[in-house]
């Protein structure tokens, strides 16, 4: 009850108001509430969805038949290093592709000979064919690595060569059955060569080479590669997507009757009188594309963006 002639005080007005009704002065904003409330949903709904994305409705990782990467710290992933010093293979931390922290350094000098040969220069390393997978008759294979070549990086002119990743035949008899090499033209490029099916005169039956245009240096160049293993080219097929873009795509035979072939890499070339350093990383081997691209799609360079990395991460899960 109000006296008569007495005002009402702040006091007396407030404990008339219902605590948290519309009319009570002191009330905390509403839609401060409502907001604070609905990020937190939104927040929960978020976090329920990528666990759900990747405990139950992630595709299961392809396993790989190999992984030659360098991440040991070492060369022992591969069976054998083929070098002439000490000093010409390395596992270093720089340059570092993303995701591949060990990157193998490579460098031939001139007088780099290896067992015996003259005229022949190499620094590489060699997976045996088990470790390559046994490539078999109609046996299908996915290869993926990231190599860097330094700015300045060229083949001497008018007759020189340099093979970076090659698939050898078990036999020592003729050309290797795949390789890759740079082309003698400037900017520098990539060159691919295959050959198979028998002999004729210490020469394979069967060969070619195509030109597969620039690449990049002083930048990390993804190359992903198909292999579709026959002595037949008819049945043989080579496809090669470098840093995304499909720049071959090709019949051709890929083995030597009677043989496998093991992986390579590293540097073989012609002597020359440059010394020459390139590097490597990531090599993978598995029996599809997935099983060997999908780490290098999650490690691409802008899936560190927040909110947009998310999504970009989420496509690679994605990807068939």
């Amino acid at each position: 009850m109000t006296i008569p002639g007495r005002r009402r005080s702040d006091t007396d007005r407030l404990g008339d108001s219902t605590p948290g009704s519309d009319d009570s002065p002191n009330r905390p904003h509403g839609w401060v509430k409502k907001l604070v409330i609905a990020l937190a949903v939104v927040i929960v709904i978020v976090v329920a969805a990528e666990t759900i994305v990747s405990a139950v409705l992630k595709p299961p990782v392809v396993r790989h038949t190999s992984r030659l990467d360098y991440q040991s710290g070492n060369f022992s992933q591969w069976s054998e290093q083929q070098l002439h010093r000490f000093e010409q293979e390395a596992i270093v931390t720089s340059p570092a592709r993303r995701g591949y922290p060990q990157t193998a350094r490579f460098t031939v000098a001139p007088g780099d000979q290896t067992s015996g040969q003259t005229g022949l220069e190499r620094a590489e390393v060699a997976a045996d064919d088990a470790r390559t997978g046994d490539p078999a008759e109609g046996q299908d294979q996915w290869f993926a690595w990231s190599s860097f070549f330094p700015t300045g990086t060229h083949v001497d002119m008018p007759s020189g060569w340099l093979v970076f990743t090659q698939w050898h035949q078990t036999g020592n008899t003729g050309v290797p059955n795949v390789s890759f090499g740079l082309t003698r033209s400037n900017p520098v490029g990539v060159w691919l060569s295959a050959a198979g099916q028998g002999f004729r005169g210490g020469q394979p039956t069967w060969a070619g080479e195509w030109n597969l245009g620039a690449i990049p240096t002083n930048a990390w160049v993804d190359f992903v590669v198909h292999i579709t293993w026959s002595t037949n080219p008819k049945v043989g097929h080579i496809t090669v997507k470098i840093n995304g873009t499909q720049v071959a795509d090709t019949p051709a035979a890929t083995l030597y009757s009677g043989m496998s072939a093991y992986m390579k890499q590293g540097i073989y070339r012609a002597s020359s009188a440059q010394t020459q350093t390139i590097y490597h990383t990531g090599t993978r081997i598995g029996p599809t594309e997935d099983s060997v691209t999908r780490e290098t799609c999650m490690t691409s360079p802008g899936n560190d963006v927040p909110i947009l990395g998310y999504f970009r991460r989420l496509a690679c899960r994605w990807r068939s």
